[in-house]
């Protein structure tokens, strides 16, 4: 594992501390935590922005998996979209 040095400001680190004491983690913890799930939701949204580009250029997707991706985010759940 590498160390990585941050730089920030001490209204963003005591907030950050007190989430750590209610949440019983560590800063360092949350930091991780906050940093996968942004590489996560990005390279989802490049694999959506893909997708996306390839329907464009091969007649779309099918009617009843758009429907039901559609509706899976109605209801709050987070699905890739469909091929």
């Amino acid at each position: 594992m590498t160390n990585l040095t941050l730089e920030l400001e001490d209204s963003t680190l005591h907030s950050l501390s007190r989430l750590a004491d209610t949440k019983a983690e560590s800063v360092s913890e949350l930091i991780k935590q906050a940093i996968k799930d942004f590489l996560e939701t990005e390279q989802e949204a490049l694999e959506d922005d893909a997708r996306y580009l390839d329907c464009l250029e091969n007649g779309g997707i099918e009617n009843q998996a758009a429907i039901a991706w559609l509706e899976a985010l109605g209801r709050g759940e987070r699905r890739p979209c469909p091929k």
